[in-house]
């Protein structure tokens, strides 16, 4: 079984193995599978999800909110916070860097959203620039400036660790990396997750308005 987790309600960040967290007003350390303390996730509601730091220097108003926490798009995986683990684990991992979206420069992402559109030229992309039941498709000056910053908004306090990915292989064998890879290597997976984001905003804006 993997990993698994929901985004703290403190800092937006997703609860990771070996930090010191709440679930649902139980502490303890995540075991990184639904378990802390006296509480077990067992495929009901999702619990209200706190780091112990982020709930001590939460307001009280903020304490008092108990609508459950979002369960986390990556499940958990990847290196705790240090500030978050108890003392005597401090040092047990070596952490990267941390990226948040909000500071990938948003001419990199622009330049994302011109690379789907000429993958698009190629049949490679239809599906994503098209409008599901509709013969109608984006094209690349429905996709507004506007566009890349409410995709970037939506994942500001979210981060990913700047390492670069592992490349793609056939059979073993490593796929040469596309231009996009090559060009920023740290950055490929939030450039793209962000580009995506924006053409799907564009989409909403063009075909639902």
């Amino acid at each position: 079984m993997g990993f698994y987790s929901w985004e703290c309600k403190g800092c937006d960040q997703e609860l990771k193995q070996d930090e010191e967290v709440r679930l649902d007003g139980s502490k303890g350390v995540y075991d990184g599978y639904g378990r802390c303390g006296n509480f077990e996730f067992d495929g009901g509601p999702d619990p209200v999800a706190w780091h112990q730091k982020c709930y001590h220097e939460a307001t009280d108003a903020e304490k008092l909110d108990e609508t459950p926490s979002v369960y986390a798009r990556n499940q958990g995986f990847g290196y705790p916070r240090a500030d978050c683990m108890p003392e005597e684990t401090w040092g047990k991992y070596q952490e990267p860097p941390r990226l948040f979206y909000k500071d990938i420069p948003s001419d990199h992402i622009v330049e994302y959203v011109d690379f789907i559109f000429a993958e698009d030229s190629k049949a490679r992309y239809s599906s994503l620039t098209a409008r599901h039941g509709d013969e109608r498709k984006l094209e690349r000056g429905h996709v507004t400036h506007g566009d890349v910053e409410r995709a970037k908004l939506a994942r500001g306090n979210r981060f990913a660790h700047e390492v670069e990915p592992e490349p793609l292989t056939d059979d073993g064998v490593p796929f040469p990396p596309t231009d996009m890879e090559a060009k920023f290597p740290t950055t490929f997976v939030e450039l793209s997750e962000l580009a995506h984001a924006a053409v799907e905003a564009a989409k909403l804006r063009v075909f639902e308005a």
